[in-house]
């Protein structure tokens, strides 16, 4: 993926369809009442796989093949999520920890694009509530 430094930057990906490494969210859905284990699903899925980036502030929609592209920027209010809410997510319903993460937060007027970056994990789990689920690897001893 090229490299993201601008507001400009982000509009030129308005044209680069989904793939197992880079998948785009309008927001992060806090409307659903279990936003924070699809959230955790979604990104220990992305992680256990190769990696990659989730970008958070971009529409989409499906495209004649069944895969999403990206519609329009749709920058999320600067209040909704920060680096801090992030690690605390994680480290809440991912177990063992996930290390391998990094972010940026593109501003724009009291609203904001946050992007997401995933290294690929070796082994991962989600914990949603009394459960635990393995995505990946041998059971734990």
């Amino acid at each position: 993926m090229q490299q993201i430094k601008t507001i400009n930057d982000l509009q030129k990906l308005i044209q680069i369809e989904e793939s197992t490494v880079l998948e785009y969210k309008g927001s992060f859905a806090k409307q659903n009442p279990r936003w924070k284990e699809e959230l955790a699903k979604d990104i220990s899925a992305l992680a256990n796989s190769n990696g990659g980036t989730i970008i958070f502030g971009i529409r989409e929609k499906e495209s004649e093949g069944g895969n999403s592209i990206p519609k329009e920027l749709l920058p999320i209010p600067n209040t909704e999520m920060s680096k801090d809410k992030l690690s605390q997510l994680l480290l809440s319903n991912i177990q063992p920890k996930l290390n391998g993460w990094n972010h940026n937060i593109y501003h724009m007027t009291k609203k904001v694009v946050f992007m997401l970056f995933l290294y690929l994990a070796a082994i991962l789990h989600i914990k949603i509530g009394f459960h635990m689920f393995i995505i990946k690897g041998e059971m734990p001893q």
